[in-house]
């Protein structure tokens, strides 16, 4: 048999692509080629060589007694090996295994193998059988498959929303990053001004369009536009470019929103209303009530505020802060006001000292953060 077998021809197309082999196992073609039962079997689907990673894939084979005598029925299974050869470590399973009936000379069958979630990388499939047919050489048909990874690029573009002068140059920048398993090609990304809240209808493109390099996966890159005299009033910047990836949800990120006023004079002035003692009990929940003004021209956008507390009599002391001990301050036009309540439950006995604290960017931050100092008792 190793002397049949050595003898076989083998025939290999290799282009990296698709491997065409002969079979190897079974019976040797003889001068009575035709005369018994002859099963062929060839891969008619995927007729692409290059296919996604991740995706489910189905191979679809055709089965023919091209033979003059009856074949019997029977079972064939599909291997898969790493690689382009069958030489490779394979793997299989039952979900790759289908029963054939028996088959009369000149019938036809149809089965299909669906590959599930297919891996990242080049792989060679093989159909297999128990053979007992006059000619072996056309049973194990074999089909090279590339399975390439997916680009799939996110883009953000940082802080929502900010308040600036108008007049003033405003850089706006948005991170790409390919977070998919295969490389990204070139492609370019404009930046577009809306006026208002909304990113639809006709935006005013801010300067030239950014290109953005082939990327590799995690590869990340960041461009950076500037808008040299943005106008009064509230605008939307939203970057846009046009392509197709692994995930088109995550392509354009959400616009940010900035307000330029003619001057940004937002002046948040926040005080302590309550509690007015200056010793409570311990262990009894305390409402801390704060009140947050805007006391300046200008509008003052949204904001968290934050209660902390100190051990002594001063904000140097050893520090606590909880969740539920952030409050957010809501957008407040000159001459409004709103009242925050801080619970602040189970005190322990001693001296505490409570400050607010927050990210301030208003034209005088000394009143911002108020301080109050209570005795429990």
């Amino acid at each position: 048999m190793s002397t049949l077998l050595a003898r076989l021809p083998v025939s290999i197309v290799c282009a990296g692509v698709l491997t065409v082999l002969t079979a190897l196992d079974g019976w040797s073609a003889t001068k009575n080629h035709g005369r018994g039962c002859d099963l062929e079997i060839t891969f008619t689907a995927p007729k692409s060589t290059s296919l996604k990673a991740g995706k489910n894939v189905t191979l679809k084979t055709k089965i023919r007694n091209v033979g003059q005598k009856r074949c019997a029925a029977r079972s064939i299974q599909l291997w898969r090996h790493e690689g382009t050869t069958t030489n490779s470590a394979s793997f299989s399973n039952s979900n790759f295994v289908e029963s054939l009936p028996a088959m009369d000379p000149g019938a036809q069958n149809k089965r299909s193998f669906t590959v599930n979630n297919a891996p990242l990388g080049t792989f060679t499939f093989q159909i297999r059988g128990g053979w007992s047919d006059i000619n072996i050489r056309n049973h194990q048909p074999v089909k090279t498959i590339q399975f390439a990874g997916t680009c799939d690029q996110i883009m953000t573009i940082g802080q929502q929303s900010l308040q600036r002068t108008a007049g003033e140059p405003i850089n706006i920048s948005a991170v790409i990053t390919n977070v998919g398993t295969g490389a990204c090609g070139i492609r370019t990304v404009g930046l577009y001004r809306y006026s208002g809240e909304k990113t639809t209808g006709k935006g005013r493109r801010i300067g030239s369009g950014k290109k953005v390099p082939k990327m590799v996966p995690q590869a990340q890159k960041t461009l950076t536009w500037t808008d040299n005299k943005p106008p009064i009033g509230t605008y939307t910047y939203q970057p846009k470019g046009s392509w197709k990836d692994g995930d088109n949800s995550n392509n354009q990120p959400k616009g940010k929103k900035v307000t330029f006023q003619k001057v940004v004079t937002c002046d948040l002035a926040i005080t302590f209303t309550a509690p007015n003692a200056k010793s409570l009990p311990a262990g009894k929940t305390v409402n801390f009530k704060v009140k947050a003004s805007s006391i300046g021209r200008g509008v003052c956008l949204t904001r968290p505020i934050q209660l902390w507390r100190f051990a002594g009599r001063s904000t140097s002391g050893n520090s606590s802060s909880e969740s539920g001990l952030i409050k957010k301050i809501p957008t407040l036009a000159s001459g409004k006001s709103r009242i925050l309540t801080f619970k602040v439950h189970n005190p322990p006995s001693g001296h505490y000292t409570y400050e607010i604290r927050g990210n301030w960017s208003d034209t005088n931050i000394r009143n911002n953060s108020p301080v109050k100092t209570l005795k429990y008792e």
